[in-house]
């Protein structure tokens, strides 16, 4: 028997079980809700539905921590990820605006100034270019299984490329995914006033018609207004 305690990202316990070692993940998480909608860390690694504590080589007693979804991350990751993909529209309106209420709820959770830790890869001004953001994925590492990789990106997501929703989804759902290796700024495009003169205004109204569009607009806008507006890493490198 193992013992487990499941906390969510900001502490607080969830469960604390007793388990045997050949229970797959997939299981400890339908006793915790709907496994769509529940990702499980443990030591800065999300665990994958197959593996079971036994393959983890877990001690008697571990800690996990629990990540709430109120959307489906993985689809979108999925799609936006593949070098052949036909079609962007991985996300209807309403399950939009679910992504955006999650982003903003955990990212209020964070400092202002984050501090972190290296080892971790760098970018910034994607500006709605989904094919950059693929690239440095591709050539530094995706979050989570297998590369483990962490990153920093340091604002201008969107404006000016066509693809800045797709770059916001792509990135939420990743952070949503794994918290602890995805660290988002805030530059100057994630501004109300800026974002409706470069193009993410018109962009979110022709990808989402009527009034749909609009409110969506807003939605993006305050998630923009929850992220930190910097990060020091190690104490040594100040990043804005």
């Amino acid at each position: 028997k193992i013992n487990v305690t499941i906390l969510t990202f900001s502490g607080e316990t969830v469960a604390a079980l007793s388990i045997v070692s050949s229970l797959p993940i997939l299981s400890l998480k339908q006793q915790l809700g709907d496994p769509a909608l529940i990702a499980l860390h443990w030591e800065g690694k999300v665990l994958q539905d197959s593996e079971t504590a036994s393959s983890l080589a877990w001690p008697s007693e571990v800690t996990l921590t629990k990540v709430e979804m109120t959307f489906d991350h993985e689809r979108p990751i999925k799609v936006l990820r593949d070098p052949k993909r036909k079609t962007c529209a991985v996300m209807d309106a309403d399950e939009a605006r679910r992504m955006c209420a999650a982003m903003k709820e955990l990212l209020l959770k964070e400092p202002i100034i984050l501090d972190l830790q290296a080892p971790l890869v760098i970018s910034a001004h994607f500006t709605g270019n989904l094919d950059a953001l693929n690239y440095v994925f591709n050539t530094f590492g995706e979050p989570g299984e297998p590369s483990q990789t962490s990153h920093l990106i340091l604002g201008n997501y969107v404006n000016k490329g066509k693809n800045g929703i797709d770059v916001m989804i792509l990135l939420f759902c990743l952070k949503q995914k794994c918290p602890g290796q995805v660290h988002l700024l805030r530059g100057k495009h994630e501004c109300s006033s800026i974002a409706r003169i470069y193009g993410f205004y018109d962009e979110c109204k022709q990808r989402f018609p009527s009034r749909s569009g609009v409110k969506l607009f807003r939605y993006f806008m305050e998630v923009f207004d929850s992220l930190p507006l910097a990060a020091v890493i190690q104490s040594r490198v100040f990043c804005v």
